[in-house]
């Protein structure tokens, strides 16, 4: 009975144990330096891929690292220039432990940055090393402070620093009598503020080893030190991100490839993975990518899987084809498609429409007033998009002129068509085919006079002289 109910108190202690959690402060000042310690099992390697930070529903940029020191992950955050307000830390896309089950549900911490600037603020936020460091603590006050100073048994500092209103000053450590590793933390408090930075010192018997960033012949890297090693290609991958592990980590001073891919074959995106297009039948990784509008900066909205620049606007004209001017800013209208392989294989996308593929050989045979023939053998709009700034020939202020027209002012190339700023008039037709016609006219008249006293001469009767020398008048005036 005794073991069973030791057993079942272990089984009702273990979800707690193994829980997911982020412990950060849940108020914070402007400028003040975050500090978040990350409490879980993970199953593969935290990367700063994995973490977000959040203004309320809005991805908010900020300048984070992150590192593992012993059995945990610690995040540093510079909250300077961060307005008040609602954020959250979240962590998401990896597999961790949870009462014995693998799961990638999102680890999430909120905090508040509130309306007051901090007194001071430090770098870094955290200490993994076997040699003597140091700790710049920058004033954010009007007024010179004094930053008192606590550290464990293991380290030899100075009890306290003054810092000048703006300045910043740089606090050294020394280890002392370390003979194993060691983890603790470093008090820097001046009334309110107070940083707890975890550090993590392990023991080396000598400065040769990993963490000394000197490329040594056991070693694949060491720190910034890769040898002739660039990024992943040297490794065989397309592309992705090559890190190097840190000293003290099971891996140290070996390559991390965790980040590196290769590009797959492909006919379209539903082949490819989340944040891969299908460009060339391969999979290749779509820049700025994103999910929701929270993924991208606060300027930013998703489009189309992309974080793209919002836009403000006071009424629809002042937006890109294709939007409307909603609460202040430009917003995609409802569309079918953006790109053709959205549409079946007999449309194509036009205007953001899937229309019917409807062939043609020239101009003639497509709707002259709306449509022209393309370059490959298609009826399209004339009214044709700019795929890179999303303005159509109408809404810069131009038309499109057909075939049989030239363009009389400035114009601008639009998807191969030149969208005319002028006006379009009719070609003039060329006056040698007239010159040419006047001049074979006038051959073939000259050629008819010609051939006609030619005729006329030819078939005149010859005199015959006998007959006039018989003649009564002619004997008379012989005779004479």
């Amino acid at each position: 009975m005794k073991k069973f109910l030791i057993l079942f108190f272990i089984l009702l202690l273990v979800p707690f144990l193994s829980a997911a959690t982020i412990d950060t402060k849940e108020e914070y000042k402007i400028g003040e330096t975050l500090i978040a310690k990350i409490s879980a099992s993970f199953a593969e390697t935290l990367k700063l891929e994995n973490i977000y930070f959040y203004r309320g529903h809005t991805k908010a940029p900020l300048d984070f690292e992150i590192a593992k020191l012993g059995n945990y992950y610690y995040i540093k955050a510079s909250l300077v220039t961060k307005n008040p307000d609602n954020y959250s830390l979240i962590i998401k896309d990896i597999n961790y432990y949870d009462s014995g089950l693998i799961i990638d549900d999102e680890i999430t911490a909120d905090f508040i940055i509130i309306n007051e600037s901090a007194e001071f603020t430090v770098d870094p936020g955290f200490i993994l090393t076997s040699e003597n460091f140091s700790i710049d603590v920058s004033s954010l006050s009007n007024s010179e402070i004094i930053v008192n100073i606590d550290v464990p048994d293991k380290l030899i500092s100075q009890d306290s620093i003054e810092v000048a209103p703006g300045k910043t000053e740089t606090i050294d450590f020394k280890l002392k009598d370390l003979e194993e590793d060691f983890s603790g933390e470093i008090t820097l408090s001046f009334d309110p503020i107070n940083y707890k930075i975890p550090i993590y010192l392990y023991f080396k018997t000598s400065d040769v080893g990993c963490g000394n960033k000197i490329l040594e012949l056991d070693e694949e890297c060491d720190g910034n030190e890769w040898g002739e090693i660039e990024s992943c290609v040297d490794f065989g991958f397309d592309s992705g991100s090559l890190r190097c592990f840190s000293s003290g980590l099971e891996k140290e001073c070996t390559f991390d490839t965790a980040g590196c891919y290769n590009y797959t074959n492909c006919e379209d995106d539903d082949e490819c993975d989340n944040g891969f297009e299908c460009l060339e039948g391969e999979c290749k990784e779509i820049k700025n990518y994103c999910v929701e509008d929270r993924d991208c900066d606060d300027d930013e909205r998703c489009e189309d899987k992309r974080c793209t620049e919002k836009k403000d606007c006071e009424d629809d004209d002042e937006c890109d084809y294709g939007e409307e001017c909603i609460d202040e800013e430009c917003v995609p209208k409802d569309r079918d498609c953006i790109k053709d392989r959205e549409c079946d294989k007999e449309e194509i996308c036009e205007n953001f429409k899937c229309v019917l593929i409807k062939e043609c050989e020239s101009d003639d045979e497509c709707n002259k007033k709306t449509e022209y023939c393309s370059d490959d053998g298609i009826c399209k709009s004339k009214d044709v998009i700019d795929p890179q700034t999303k303005k159509t020939c109408t809404s810069l202020g131009g038309v499109i002129c057909t075939e049989d027209q030239t363009c009389e002012g400035d114009s601008e190339e639009i998807n191969s068509r030149t969208c005319c700023m002028g006006v379009c008039k009719d070609k003039e037709k060329s006056s040698i085919g007239k010159i040419i016609g006047w001049i074979l006219i006038i051959l073939i008249v000259l050629g008819l006079i010609f051939f006609y006293f030619k005729y006329k001469k030819t078939n005149r009767k010859n005199t015959d002289l006998t007959k006039l020398a018989k003649s009564p008048r002619v004997k008379d005036n012989l005779l004479r």
